[in-house]
C-alpha cells in the first residue's frame, strides 16, 4: 500500500479513511508568476504557481510524486470551488516541489479560500492520501481578483460605491443630468422624469421637458416639448405645451400647441398657437385655434374661436362660436350664438342663438336674430336685417338699418330686390323702384 502523508498538525487519512504512516508536508505559497499585474502588457489568465515542501518520516522526500489540489470555501466541509486539479509525476527534490494551478477566473472573488492537498508517492502507485488540515490561501492570488475587477459580474459586487467615485459621464438618478451630443437608445428608454435642455425646472413625477430653455413643469404626466420659459403649473396633470414662448397652462388636460404668451386656465381646453390668446377659468372644453389676442372669458364652456385677431366670447356665452375675423364679440349670456367672420360684429347680451354670418359692424341683439352685410342691426327676437354697402367706410359708423319689431324682416338694398314667386327659370326682376312692405 502506498504510504500516507500528514501535515505537522494532525494525522493523515486517505480517501477511504485509513490511517497511514507518518510523513509531513510543509507547504506555502510562493511569489506568483503574475506579481507585476500593473505593468504586464499581456493578459495574465487565472493560473498561479504553488510551491511546497514534502517530508517523509521527518526527512525531505525525493523522486516523482502525484498531487491533487482542490479549492474550498471553508476550513472543513464547505463547497468545492472550481475543478479538482491533478498534477502527475511532479519532481520532488530534497522535499521541494513546484506546480501551476488554475481554478478559473472567478475562483478568487474576495472570500477566504483553502487548498486541500492529496499526495501519491511514488508517482502512479496506490491511492491519494489527503493531508489535513487544509492550507489557507494567502493574499497574493487575490491579485487575480484585482486584475479582473473591470470584468466582475454584477452579482459578485456588494456594498455601495460613492457617487464621487463615478465618472462625470454617469447620469445619477437623484440629480438633473445634462446630455450633450447625440443620445441614442437601442431599447425602450424608461424613466419617471425626463428633462433635456438647460435651465429647466421639473418637479413632478412621470413628466417631461424634451428641450428648449428655462421651461417649468410642475405637474405629473405633463409634457413640454421645447421652447422658452413655458410653464405648466401645479395641479395641471396631463397638460401639453408643444413649444413656443411664455405659454402657460394652469389646469388639467390643457393643450397649447405653441406660439407666444398663450394661457389656459380651464381644464380640457386647447389653444393651437400664435400669440396672446386666453381661455379663462371654468371655460372647460373650449378651443382657440390660433390667431392673436383672442379671449374666451370665464364660464363660457364649449366655446370656440377659430382664429383671427381680437375676438372675444364673454362670460356665460357657452357653446358660442367666432370662426375668425377681427374684433368680433359675443357678449355675456349670448349662448349658442355664432359669428362666422368679418370685422367689428357684435352679438349682444342675452341674444342667444343669434347669428352674424360676416360682414362689417353688424349687430344681433335679439334671440334667434340674424344680421348680415354692413351696419345691419337685428335688435328684436327673431328679426332678420340685411344692410347694403352704401357709404362703406370701415373707419366710420355706417348708415345703420335696424329692425322695428320681433319676427320681422328688414332689408336695405338700394340696387333693387328680386323675388321669384314661381319655379319658372326666368323671371324679370322687380323694379328697384318698387317698395315691398306688405302686412298680412
Amino acid at each position: 500500500m502506498t504510504p500516507g502523508f500528514e501535515s505537522n498538525r494532525s494525522r493523515s487519512r486517505n480517501r477511504n479513511g485509513n490511517n497511514m504512516n507518518r510523513r509531513y508536508l510543509f507547504a506555502f505559497l510562493a511569489i506568483l508568476a503574475f506579481a507585476c499585474l500593473a505593468t504586464t502588457a499581456e493578459p495574465l489568465g487565472s493560473a498561479f504557481t504553488y510551491q511546497g515542501q514534502l517530508q517523509q518520516s521527518g526527512s525531505p522526500a525525493n523522486g516523482p510524486s502525484d498531487f491533487q489540489f482542490s479549492l474550498w470555501d471553508a476550513r472543513a466541509a464547505g463547497t468545492l470551488i472550481g475543478a479538482t486539479q491533478t498534477v502527475s509525476a511532479v519532481n520532488v527534490n530534497n522535499g521541494l516541489f513546484t506546480v501551476a494551478l488554475d481554478f478559473g477566473l472567478w475562483a478568487f472573488n474576495g472570500d477566504a479560500r483553502w487548498l486541500e492537498i492529496g499526495v501519491r508517492a511514488p508517482a502512479g502507485s496506490g491511492q491519494f492520501t489527503v493531508l489535513s488540515p487544509r492550507q489557507p490561501v494567502a493574499a497574493t492570488p487575490y491579485a487575480l481578483h484585482a486584475a479582473t475587477a473591470a470584468q466582475v459580474p454584477i452579482a459578485n459586487l456588494t456594498g455601495t460605491l460613492p457617487d464621487a467615485r463615478l465618472s462625470p459621464n454617469v447620469a445619477l438618478l437623484n440629480t438633473s443630468p445634462v446630455f450633450r451630443g447625440t443620445v441614442t437608445a437601442d431599447e425602450d428608454m424608461l424613466a419617471d422624469r425626463l428633462i433635456i435642455g438647460s435651465g429647466h425646472s421639473l418637479t413632478a413625477a412621470n413628466s417631461t421637458i424634451a428641450g428648449g430653455l428655462n421651461n417649468t413643469n410642475n405637474s405629473s404626466f405633463a409634457f413640454i416639448g421645447g421652447g422658452l420659459t413655458n410653464i405648466i403649473q401645479t395641479n395641471a396633470p396631463y397638460a401639453f405645451i408643444g413649444g413656443g414662448r411664455c405659454n402657460n397652462i394652469q389646469t388639467a388636460y390643457g393643450t397649447i400647441g405653441g406660439g407666444l404668451v398663450n394661457t389656459i386656465d380651464a381644464p380640457v381646453s386647447t389653444i393651437g398657437g400664435v400669440g396672446g390668446n386666453t381661455i379663462q377659468t371654468l371655460s372647460q372644453y373650449s378651443t382657440i385655434g390660433g390667431g392673436g389676442g383672442n379671449t374666451i372669458q370665464t364660464k363660457a364652456e364649449y366655446a370656440t374661436i377659430g382664429g383671427g385677431s381680437g375676438n372675444t366670447i364673454n362670460s356665460w356665452a357657452y357653446g358660442s362660436i367666432i370662426a375668425g375675423g377681427y374684433a368680433n364679440t359675443i357678449q355675456a349670456d349670448a349662448y349658442n350664438s355664432t359669428i362666422a367672420g368679418g370685422r367689428l360684429n357684435n352679438i349682444q347680451t342675452n341674444a342667444y342663438w343669434a347669428t352674424i354670418p360676416g360682414g362689417l359692424q353688424n349687430t344681433a341683439g335679439g334671440s334667434c336674430s340674424f344680421a348680415a352685410g354692413y351696419g345691419a342691426q337685428a335688435l328684436h327676437d327673431g328679426s332678420f336685417v340685411w344692410g347694403e354697402s352704401s357709404n362703406l367706410n370701415p373707419t366710420y359708423p355706417p348708415y345703420y338699418i335696424s329692425s322695428l319689431a320681433s319676427n320681422s324682416w328688414t332689408v336695405r338694398a338700394s340696387g333693387g330686390v328680386r323675388f321669384f314667386p314661381t319655379a319658372t327659370r326666368r323671371l324679370a326682376p322687380i323694379s328697384h323702384q318698387a317698395a315691398i312692405a306688405s302686412t298680412p
